[in-house]
């Protein structure tokens, strides 16, 4: 259970992890991008003679609009990979905090709500663990009871998830074999 104390640290941090803004998103530009380049290599093959463009002019205006529709197509797919990946390595440092073995309550409280709100990446209606739900029970290791009064205060104000208020045999105790092997 929390102290007053340790949920006004549990507040400040969600605090802190609203005021902190998503990477940008650059997958939006996607579309605009491909399709420019698709418009631009598409007018210049079509019409570039009848313009009386010189042959290097035309040249190079293809390879910018292949370019064009080749970067707008690998920024369309990487659409939210930005942010996933922000949040891929907001859990990594909140585990590496844990792994430290910090004797600071303020650190690992700070560190469990980073953990517990970047725990899964939400797109498209489907989440996306960011990290292995076992692995991180290891990482964790003694500190698993601040964990998991952490994620307890968090579901309460339903800012979090639950995973390691299950219990062990739904995440799979650390060091167990895996029954496939």
């Amino acid at each position: 259970m929390l102290s007053y104390e340790d949920r006004q640290i549990v507040l400040e941090a969600l605090e802190d992890i609203d005021r902190t803004p998503p990477p940008p998103d650059w997958g939006v530009f996607g579309p605009p991008v491909a399709l420019s380049g698709v418009l631009i290599a598409g007018v210049t093959s079509v019409f570039g003679d009848g313009m009386g463009l010189p042959g290097p002019v035309v040249v190079g205006a293809l390879i910018i609009g292949v370019a064009m529709l080749v970067i707008g197509v690998i920024l369309g797919v990487m659409s939210g990979g930005f942010e996933r990946a922000s949040e891929r390595a907001a859990a990594e440092a909140a585990l590496r905090e844990f792994a430290s073995g910090s004797l600071d309550r303020e650190v690992r409280l700070r560190a469990a709500t980073l953990l517990l709100t970047h725990t899964f990446s939400h797109q498209g209606g489907v989440a996306a663990p960011n990290y292995d739900p076992a692995e991180g029970a290891r990482r964790i290791g003694e500190d698993m009871p601040l964990v998991q009064a952490v994620e307890t205060m968090l579901i309460e104000m339903d800012r979090g998830e639950a995973l390691f208020t299950l219990g062990p045999d739904l995440l799979g105790a650390p060091g167990d074999a895996d029954p496939e092997s």
